[in-house]
């Protein structure tokens, strides 16, 4: 059934009367149009294609959003590629071109001989009615080739309220909206990202959900797409192989059962693969992975800078992450890989901000050893380091002074907590006494603010726990006095949404009477501040986050319904229409209230047949521990908890060999590595090689061969015992011996205020000197 934009924009004249405004159309069914298209409807949406720059892209807002002119794109020719693949990013063009993942399957793709993708983001609504209007078929930017020409269609899934755009893409693509209506030559609808750890409320719309790492998996669907076009392979057969893949969730294999509390959850089928879809993860951070040449936007997006990951994964356990649940095990890039990554980026596209990126890049612990080989360059270059976030407690001196040079905005810190209760409970593992040292030390590093983060409505939630964010708000001012600057501070409140696959997945979530309370009690309590600025995010928001969050496969009915009667870009502010979801749900007969109840824990969850890293029995001694303000401490630092994630497996242990890293309880077994020197490596190549780093750290890096062994030279101190990133003192960053350079292993603590954690837990890698 196609949709049109009711009213008057029955063709263009109609439309540039009409005007503009964002996200205030309704969709109405109209005249059903066949699939596959007629031959003359495909000519004249084609030479409308060609005409778009000239006819209709003055008549939108930024008119760079749809015109795939970004430098450093994959200009290949579609029609000339075995496997064609469409990237999609269910929000704006400037939100998806600042996101990672995309452009890493982007080059992962475009580096295939026989493969083709291209980019394509959810339209304005301007851009929507004059494409409904005008009957444009939603395009890649690259080729202007229809969406509905591609092999493979890929959504990214980075946040709940982004839904509705997916339904828009795929209409706009003239596509029936759920698989069962789909056409024989219809593509292949995937989905990856972190929502897919509950696919449920898209389930009846998207073919098959990716979960977990995509780089390998993207090759192996593409590997299958290749050999449908070749030997004509049915559509059935297609579903049935891709649910066989490692990774792949396909919910036409799974059959929809209704548990004794009257919810939906999934049971696989007798043909059925697996009993349980299994996440997907890479091993290692590969350089073949990241492009040499990064995309670059000819308009300004929102994080216009460039984007290096440094680190994927967290093993620090917060309870109510669900990013640092799902993407263990942790693996970190080489330093000297992350440094080419970033001389190469910059030289390519001239940016000059380079953000490290990672769930807590100052956990990264070759950081150190990263700034000192980038310090010179990035003189030279005129270029910033950015960190995206800052854990508490441990950004030493030599990192601050490093991420601060040239730019002296805003640091962010993330508390989460305003009482030491509520940060024990949600296993955030740092006190007052780390938080003081922070803010002290941006303070005399010369930041002019503090960017914080807390959260509400957290399981065991008192009153005095909300007053306590106002208390800790109040003694960073006296801590930030005596600086050269005058310090503001900026505190970011959200309300917490529990996630599937995290310890509170069972917990209830404050209703939004409840919030707003919360909320007017801080604003009493933030009173009298005339240096901090409160923002917080709306309780209607995460409210209907919270049914979509631990939603069943029904609220994709809701989801629909909602679509159509015009719901668009529901993350943003200006378009999110609360009573028209409202509205929806009732004509659906729902409540969507139920999904914010509390879950028995005995209960089968819409979402317990998809396996993630960490396993149930590991959660469920989570949430015991956070009634009992337990800690759970680095697993890095101290034993290993048996989540559930690959640490020692072969897979992870291969990985974990390319890496200068290893920390214990990571990777595999430590009696088990082979740390032993090659034979045809002497101690003296090793001061050789240390003696270059210290004199010429760029150039060294640079060079990517090694130099004939030469004669002994003198070193200062003597020569590591192995150069296999464990040995004492070696240059790595990671070695506890003495003398050396940087990466000496340090605990680095205010002497006043020390807290119980500070004392035993927290150890600060810095350079030394």
């Amino acid at each position: 059934m196609r949709l049109w934009g009711s009213g008057a924009c029955g063709s263009l004249s109609d439309l540039v009367a009409e005007g503009t405004a964002p996200c205030d159309f309704v969709l109405t069914p109209t005249l059903s149009v066949g699939y596959p298209r007629p031959e003359p409807y495909w000519r004249g949406a084609m030479d409308k294609l060609r005409l778009l720059d000239e006819a209709y892209l003055p008549l939108v807002t930024k008119p760079s959003r749809y015109t795939g002119s970004f430098l450093h794109a994959a200009r290949k020719d579609p029609s000339k590629a075995r496997v064609r693949l469409l990237l999609c990013f269910p929000d704006l063009y400037e939100i998806g071109m600042s996101y990672l993942g995309l452009k890493i399957l982007y080059h992962i793709i475009n580096g295939r001989p026989d493969g083709v993708a291209e980019l394509c983001f959810t339209p304005w609504s301007d851009m929507e009615r004059l494409m409904r209007a005008e009957g444009l078929p939603l395009y890649s930017l690259e080729s202007r080739t229809p969406a509905r020409e591609f092999d493979l269609i890929g959504f990214s899934l980075q946040y709940e309220l982004s839904y509705t755009n997916v339904l828009t893409m795929i209409d706009l693509a003239q596509m029936p909206l759920r698989t069962k209506d789909r056409r024989e030559d219809d593509p292949i609808v995937i989905a990856g990202g972190l929502c897919t750890v509950n696919p449920e409320p898209l389930a009846p719309f998207i073919d098959g959900f990716v979960i977990g790492d995509g780089e390998e998996v993207i090759q192996e669907l593409c590997d299958l797409m290749a050999e449908r076009r070749e030997t004509r392979m049915p559509r059935a057969e297609v579903i049935r192989r891709m649910g066989a893949v490692e990774g792949v969730y396909v919910p036409a294999l799974y059959a929809e059962v209704k548990n004794p509390f009257g919810y939906i959850a999934r049971e696989p089928l007798p043909d059925a693969p697996a009993a349980k879809p299994r996440f997907r993860y890479v091993a290692s951070l590969l350089p073949e992975y990241y492009p040499e040449r990064p995309l670059i936007s000819p308009t300004e997006i929102t994080h216009d800078r460039l984007g290096v990951e440094v680190m994927r994964g967290c093993t620090r356990g917060c309870r109510f992450c669900l990013a640092g649940y799902m993407n263990r095990p942790l693996r970190e890039k080489r330093a000297d890989e992350v440094v080419k990554e970033v001389q190469c980026g910059i030289v390519h596209a001239g940016w000059d901000e380079v953000s490290l990126l990672s769930l807590s890049t100052t956990d990264y612990k070759q950081l150190p050893v990263v700034l000192h080989e980038l310090d010179r360059f990035t003189n030279e270059q005129g270029v910033s380091i950015s960190l995206p976030s800052t854990r508490v407690g441990t950004l030493a001196p030599s990192v601050a002074e490093k991420i601060g040079q040239g730019r002296k905005g805003s640091i962010t810190f993330a508390p989460e907590a305003g009482t030491q209760r509520m940060r024990d409970v949600i296993n955030k593992g740092i006190d007052e006494a780390e938080l003081e040292y922070s803010v002290k030390l941006a303070r005399d590093q010369g930041w002019g603010g503090i960017k914080f983060y807390f959260m509400i409505g957290l399981p065991t939630e008192t009153d005095a726990d909300v007053d306590g964010i106002a208390d800790t708000l109040r003694k960073s001012q006296e801590w930030a006095k005596g600086g050269n600057k005058r310090m503001h501070f900026n505190v970011g409140l959200s309300p917490h949404v529990p996630k599937p696959h995290t310890p509170f997945q069972w917990e209830i979530q404050d209703d939004m009477d409840t919030l707003k309370r919360k909320i007017d009690r801080l604003k009493i309590g933030f009173r009298g501040m005339s240096t901090v600025r409160l923002k917080w995010r709306e309780p209607k928001t995460a409210f209907l986050e919270g049914v979509f969050a631990r939603g069943d496969v029904r609220t994709a009915d809701a989801l629909e319904e909602a679509w159509r009667m015009g719901a668009r870009f529901d993350g943003w502010s200006e378009c999110f229409d609360f009573d028209l979801w409202m509205r929806a749900f009732e004509r659906i007969g729902m409540d969507p209230s139920i999904y914010l109840r509390p879950r028995d824990l005995d209960e089968q969850l819409p979402w317990d047949h998809i396996r993630t890293p960490v396993v149930k029995k590991f959660l469920l001694t989570e949430r015991a521990k956070a009634y009992a303000a337990a800690l759970t401490p680095d697993c890095r630092d101290h034993a290993c908890y048996r989540c559930g994630a690959p640490c020692f497996t072969p897979k992870a242990r291969d990985g974990r060999h390319l890496s200068l890293q290893l920390a214990p309880g990571q990777g595999v077994e430590p009696k088990s590595l082979d740390f032993s020197i090659p034979p045809e490596v002497t101690g003296a190549d090793i001061t050789t090689r240390i003696e270059e780093l210290k004199a010429k750290p760029i150039e060294a890096l640079l060079e990517d061969v090694t130099a004939p062994p030469g004669p002994p030279v003198k070193a200062a101190t003597p020569p590591a015992p192995a150069a296999n990133g464990n040995g004492k003192g070696n240059g790595n960053g990671n070695g506890d011996g003495d003398g050396r350079e940087f990466g000496r292993r340090r605990r680095v603590w205010p002497a006043a205020a020390r807290g119980p954690q500070a004392s035993r837990y927290r150890v600060v890698y810095e350079k030394a000197g």
